[in-house]
């Protein structure tokens, strides 16, 4: 808000500094989008994700998911890039595409709660069984627990305590590229 009250000090950054632009658009995006846009360039890649998000809370998807892809293209091993477009994708209904962004986010980081979440949402909302996406986040979550009470116990050995942690994660490997594989033969 203070940025706001002090905008004619702010306007100087306009058109000098792109990270001081970025800077201000992140700091008045939820109070006023549209402004923001106007410290946004549309030109500029590092600006792309901020602008998909000022498009969004605007309520205007198709600039919104635009530029999500801009920026994917832009930055392809970025995860933020694909969840945003994911979550747009549903938004705007297109659930194919949103299970394709949260696979690539799932490539990028296998244990992303929240490109699992997507995918099984979009899953889900296509009216496709979405049960393994539960599998492997109820494994994370157990795996989490798992790892908070062998802090806790002295009597297991680190190496014990790591074993079991590979374990776990090979467990989720497994069950995404199972996931992934099945996919793959439906096609």
């Amino acid at each position: 808000e203070e940025i706001i009250d002090r905008i004619e000090e702010f306007l100087f950054f306009k058109e000098k500094s792109s990270q001081a632009q970025e800077i201000i658009a992140v700091k008045i995006l939820d109070v006023d989008p549209k402004l923001a846009l106007e410290f946004l360039n549309k030109k500029n890649s590092k600006h792309f994700l901020l602008l998909s998000q000022c498009f969004l809370i605007l309520e205007e998807f198709s600039d919104s998911i635009l530029f999500a892809k801009k920026f994917v293209q832009s930055f392809p091993r970025d995860l933020n890039g694909f969840l945003n477009a994911g979550w747009i994708s549903i938004k705007i209904k297109d659930f194919d595409e949103a299970i394709d962004f949260f696979d690539m986010a799932i490539g990028i980081d296998s244990l992303c709660s929240e490109a699992l979440y997507g995918k099984g949402s979009a899953l889900k909302k296509n009216g496709e069984d979405f049960s393994s996406c539960q599998i492997i986040l109820s494994n994370i979550d157990k795996e989490l627990c798992s790892k908070l009470m062998l802090a806790n116990i002295p009597s297991i050995s680190v190496k014990t305590s790591e074993r079991i942690l590979m374990n776990s994660i090979n467990i989720i490997k497994f069950l995404i590229q199972s996931q992934q594989d099945f996919r793959f033969m439906e096609a």
